[in-house]
């Protein structure tokens, strides 16, 4: 059986208070969240979503509305900034695979250099999630685990005759881990 690493990093944000653009509509790949989580009531001038808006960690586009935001008083919100910024940072390093799994926390791939195989390039999988402890003192965790290796086939899938798609369900394709089925269309 496996074995699984954990490591456990503590960390208070600079700053506690932050400002954030928020859309009524779904922008994809922006964070989604209740809007009665973060707002009283909805800004007037504007009809309210059905039961969600959506965050941008970004500068805030045209027709935003921008509220500061206390992250330890929003826990489940700062959470998502957070991942959020985690993976921004690996992506920018060289060679790494970033994407957010089925929980939303980050897991990033790098390349084992020290196994060489005519057939597959070899992955370490990390996991980086990110917590909340109301324990004294109050602070966000990182949580960090080793989650074994991945093989990738150097072959193309296009070129692998009789490929059975049931038994793969992920594919890397230009640094990103896709479903199989979403490459497809």
């Amino acid at each position: 059986m496996q074995q699984i690493q954990l490591n456990l990093i503590s960390f208070t944000p600079v700053k506690t208070k932050l400002k954030f653009a928020f859309y009524p509509e779904k922008v994809e790949g922006m964070a989604s969240i209740k809007w009665d989580k973060l707002f009283d009531e909805f800004q007037r001038q504007r009809p309210p979503p059905s039961n969600s808006t959506t965050a941008i960690f970004q500068s805030a586009r045209e027709s935003a509305i921008e509220k500061e935001i206390e992250l330890f008083h929003t826990v489940g919100f700062a959470k998502r900034y957070f991942n959020y910024l985690i993976l921004n940072y690996f992506k920018r390093i060289d060679g790494a695979i970033v994407f957010p799994n089925f929980t939303k926390d980050v897991e990033v791939w790098f390349t084992d250099n020290d196994i060489r195989d005519p057939l597959y390039k070899v992955y370490n999988k990390f996991t980086l999630n990110v917590q909340y402890s109301s324990a004294v003192p109050k602070q966000f965790q990182v949580v960090l685990s080793y989650n074994g290796i991945s093989k990738v086939l150097h072959t193309p899938i296009k070129q692998i005759k009789d490929f059975d798609t049931t038994k793969y369900t992920k594919v890397l394709c230009n640094g990103c881990i896709w479903h199989y089925e979403n490459l497809a269309g």
